[in-house]
C-alpha cells in the first residue's frame, strides 16, 4: 500500500541498528480494517533498458467482519542494455586482444521474480485478529560472475492482533509474530556451490499506555531468533544460531499546540551461536554476547499551520552480524572474498539531523 520512512525516537520501537532511520512497508495481506463487498486492483508495466515484463493483481473481500485478501506478481528482464563496453579499459587491457568482450549489455543481468500471498482477518469494532502467508521465488545471475545464477525461494507465516479501547493502564495492545523460511543457492554453471539457509521467527509485543501526566507513549518487547546456514564446500559462514531479544519504549509531551517532544530508548541483548560442524575454517568460531542501548531525542515546531521544524540527536549501538563476525569464505553473488574479524566489537553512532517540513492538503515536502 504506501512505504514511510520512520526518523527520529520512533524508529527505536522497531529496531536499534537503523542509524539514519527505519523504512517501514505497509501491505495489507491481513487486513486491519473492515471490508464490505469485494475490492481488486491489476497493474501491469513494461521496462525498456532490459525488456521487464511486469505484472499484479489483488483481490480483497469481506461481510464487514471476516476479510479476506489475495494478492500474485511476476517479473520477468532481460539483460540490462548499456551504451558500450560491459568492462572498463583496464579490464579488457588485461583480458588482452583475443578475449570476447560484451557490448551493449550487461552479461547474466536477466532474471525472474514471482510470489503471491494470502490472508484472512476477523475485525471488530475495537480491533482485529488475522492470519496470512506469502511465498516468493526468483532465478537471477550475478552479474559479477557470467556462469552464477542464484535461485532463491522464501516462505513467510505471518498473525497479527490489534485491540484497543482498553481499561486499565494500557489503552491498547498490539501483537506480531511471523516464521520465515529462506533459502537461496548459488549454481556455478550448472552446479550447486553453496546453499544458504536461514530460518526463524520474531515476536513483538507493543503497549500504548494511558496519560501519565502530560506524557503518552508505548512500551513494548521484541524477541527473535534466527539459524544461518551456508552449506557446501565454499561455505561462506559456519551455521549460526542468533537470538535477540529487545526492550523500547517511546514518550511524547505536547508542549504546546505547535511545540512537541519525544524520547526513545531501546535496550538489546544479542547472542550469536557458531557450529563449525567439521569444517576447519570455522574451528576457531566463539560465541559473542552483546548488549546494545540506544537512545534518541526529538523535537517538533510548528511555524505556520503548513511548515514545521523537526530535529533529532541520537545514541545508537548495533551489534556486530554474523558476516562481520566469522565470514571466511567466497560470495559468488558479489564477486568477493569475505573475511570476518571475530573480535569485532559493537558499532557506535552519534547522529543529528534538521528538517524543514511542508504539508497542505495533499501537498508534502
Amino acid at each position: 500500500e504506501r512505504v514511510e520512512i520512520v526518523r527520529g525516537p520512533a524508529a527505536l520501537l522497531y529496531g536499534g541498528n537503523a542509524i539514519g532511520g527505519v523504512v517501514n512497508t505497509i501491505d495489507n495481506r491481513i487486513p486491519r480494517e473492515p471490508v464490505n463487498g469485494v475490492n481488486g486492483a491489476v497493474d501491469a508495466s513494461y521496462g525498456g533498458a532490459n525488456d521487464a515484463r511486469a505484472g499484479a493483481a489483488m483481490v480483497e473481500g469481506g461481510n464487514g467482519k471476516f476479510a479476506f485478501h489475495v494478492d500474485a506478481f511476476d517479473r520477468d528482464t532481460s539483460n540490462e542494455r548499456i551504451p558500450g563496453f560491459a568492462h572498463s579499459d583496464g579490464r579488457r587491457a588485461l583480458d588482452g586482444p583475443d578475449a570476447s568482450q560484451a557490448y551493449g549489455s550487461i552479461p547474466n543481468s536477466d532474471g525472474r521474480w514471482h510470489g503471491g500471498a494470502v490472508g484472512t482477518s476477523y475485525t471488530w469494532a475495537d480491533g482485529y485478529a488475522g492470519l496470512s502467508y506469502n511465498g516468493y521465488q526468483a532465478d537471477y545471475g550475478s552479474v559479477a560472475e557470467d556462469d552464477v545464477r542464484l535461485r532463491m525461494h522464501q516462505d513467510h507465516v505471518a498473525f497479527a492482533s490489534e485491540v484497543r479501547n482498553l481499561q486499565g493502564p494500557f489503552s491498547q495492545l498490539k501483537f506480531d509474530f511471523g516464521y520465515t523460511d529462506y533459502e537461496h543457492r548459488e549454481i556455478d554453471d550448472g552446479v550447486t556451490g553453496t546453499t544458504f539457509r536461514n530460518h526463524g521467527y520474531e515476536a513483538r509485543i507493543e503497549a500504548r499506555h494511558r496519560k501519565i501526566g502530560p506524557f503518552e507513549g508505548a512500551i513494548g518487547v521484541q524477541i527473535s531468533q534466527n539459524t544461518f546456514s551456508a552449506l557446501g564446500d565454499e561455505a561462506l559462514v559456519p551455521t549460526t544460531q542468533t537470538t535477540n531479544v529487545a526492550l523500547f519504549g517511546l514518550e511524547e509531551w505536547n508542549v504546546t499546540d505547535a511545540f512537541k517532544l519525544s524520547a526513545g530508548a531501546r535496550y538489546e541483548h544479542v547472542k550469536q551461536d557458531p557450529t563449525a560442524a567439521g569444517n576447519d575454517k570455522f574451528a576457531n568460531a566463539a560465541d559473542r554476547d552483546f548488549n546494545a542501548v540506544s537512545a534518541s531525542l526529538g523535537a517538533l515546531y510548528k511555524l505556520t499551520p503548513a511548515w514545521a521544524v523537526a530535529g533529532n540527536i541520537a545514541y545508537t549501538e548495533r551489534a556486530p552480524a554474523l558476516y562481520e563476525l566469522f565470514a571466511n569464505g567466497p560470495h559468488d553473488a558479489t564477486g568477493q572474498y569475505l573475511i570476518g574479524n571475530p573480535d569485532a566489537q559493537k558499532e557506535k553512532a552519534v547522529s543529528a539531523d534538521l528538517s524543514l517540513r511542508f504539508a497542505s492538503g495533499p501537498n508534502k515536502g
